[in-house]
């Protein structure tokens, strides 16, 4: 038996679950079809200029598609 504070712990420990960007799915091909044609990944720029989001947004897709290997750092 684990000590009381030790299992509380464990109970507020679950995984943290990060949900996608609605735009996820749509930039994860934008990508790999932008890769295919031009040999390097899409910038935040081109994000922003594609799909017609801000900067913050655009940053935060990049960061998932390189999160789940759609892309790399």
């Amino acid at each position: 038996e684990l000590p009381e504070e030790e299992n509380e712990a464990m109970i507020f420990s679950e995984p943290k679950v990060v949900q996608l960007d609605k735009l996820f799915d749509q930039a994860a091909a934008y990508t790999r079809e932008h890769y295919a044609r031009k040999q390097k990944y899409p910038s935040i720029s081109d994000f922003q200029s594609t799909f017609g989001v801000g900067y913050p947004r655009a940053k935060k897709i990049v960061a998932q598609l390189i999160r789940e290997g759609v892309m790399e750092d």
